[in-house]
């Protein structure tokens, strides 16, 4: 890993652990509670369980107009 890789490896473990799971903890919470999730999205990663690989990464927002 080079110097660049490793930089966006620590913000992305940053931006993970201080704003995606806070924010799907707080998902998951109003949905037990039943209460509004609107301004809030369940965001999920799906990786390749023979190698770790990060595959892609998904979200439950949808526009309004679906709803």
């Amino acid at each position: 890993m080079n110097f660049y890789q490793a930089g966006m490896l620590r913000s992305k473990t940053h931006w993970l652990k201080n704003y995606e799971i806070p924010e799907n903890n707080q998902f998951l919470r109003r949905v037990e509670e039943g209460v509004g999730v609107e301004d809030l999205r369940l965001k999920l990663g799906i990786v390749l369980k023979e190698s770790g690989e990060f595959i892609k990464k998904i979200s439950s927002r949808l526009p309004l107009w679906v709803l």
